[in-house]
């Protein structure tokens, strides 16, 4: 593994998706909203990458682009459901560019994940593993955004543990995308292991959005009505606990994720002791939180 893996740019995995040569992305293909993002997925499918001894960086380079059409793709979409207008400090899509140039960005942005597929040098048999591990992606993030909305009616009661159910199929389909189809390119593909260390990530994704659901509530405090997450009564950490005092949703929010971190860390560290250091390099400061 060249040391060049490491130093791919947050610019180069997210403008290699949108393919300049691509007669319809050419024409989002500056816009900010695409390249102002943290590029945590892109910098995750490096890290697994390594250690997991992906020698073809192009195959690296693939998966990246795959996660990076769905993630985007995925954001265009939210965005028009929730009618935000601002993302990554940027304007939305559907609201630069009307919501049916957006849907129709976002559908392309899918279809371009199976393109992605389609060009990698690998076998039909391992470009079929690939190409149902973006399926079963799309299918469990659309089950939980449609159940995130079923459970925005405030009459319904929504639980702690809904709403993991929730954030588990939305955010952790995505978020575990690409261990799962880096770890099926290995010689030494073991189920078991596999499916140990894709829970750890869907749990990781767990911890990831209720440290933003927090971060987004202390900011949110005083503005609740600019919140679209409190508009549309999602159901995020603090409209699901809301019905408590303050100590209770503390207590609770506190240990879920301090027990959730230390289980799915302990399953990556087992797994690999290297890849558990550098993925805790990364994410630490975006699932750890002072209450």
């Amino acid at each position: 593994m060249t040391s060049s893996l490491n130093e791919l740019s947050c610019d180069k995995s997210q403008l290699n998706f949108l393919n300049k040569n691509d007669d319809l992305l050419n024409i989002y293909a500056s816009d900010q909203y695409f390249t102002s993002g943290k590029n945590i997925r892109g910098k995750l499918c490096n890290i697994i990458g390594k250690h997991l001894n992906i020698e073809k960086e192009e195959h690296i380079t693939s998966i990246s682009n795959i996660t990076d059409y769905l993630h985007n793709a995925s954001l265009i979409h939210d965005d028009i459901i929730d009618n935000d207008e601002v993302r990554r400090g940027q304007l939305s899509i559907w609201r630069k560019y009307g919501v049916g140039k957006a849907i129709l960005i976002g559908d392309y942005l899918i279809s371009k994940s199976y393109d992605e597929v389609n060009s990698m040098h690998l076998d039909d048999s391992l470009k079929m593993i690939l190409t149902n591990e973006i399926t079963k992606t799309l299918n469990e993030s659309v089950k939980g955004a449609h159940l995130e909305l079923q459970h925005s009616d405030p009459s319904l009661i929504t639980t702690f543990n809904k709403y993991v159910e929730i954030t588990t199929l939305k955010t952790g389909s995505l978020f575990s995308l690409p261990f799962r189809c880096l770890y099926n390119l290995t010689d030494n593909f073991n189920s078991s292991k596999s499916n140990d260390i894709t829970n750890a990530f869907y749990n990781l994704a767990v911890a990831y959005q209720i440290k933003d659901d927090w971060v987004d509530y202390k900011s949110s405090q005083d503005r609740f009505e600019n919140n679209s997450d409190f508009i549309n009564n999602r159901p995020n950490i603090f409209n699901v606990l809301r019905s408590r005092n303050n100590n209770q949703i503390v207590n609770i929010i506190n240990e879920s994720q301090k027990n959730i971190i230390k289980e799915s860390w302990g399953k990556i560290k087992k797994f690999n002791e290297y890849l558990f250091f550098d993925l805790n390099d990364i994410l630490d400061r975006f699932i750890n939180f002072d209450l």
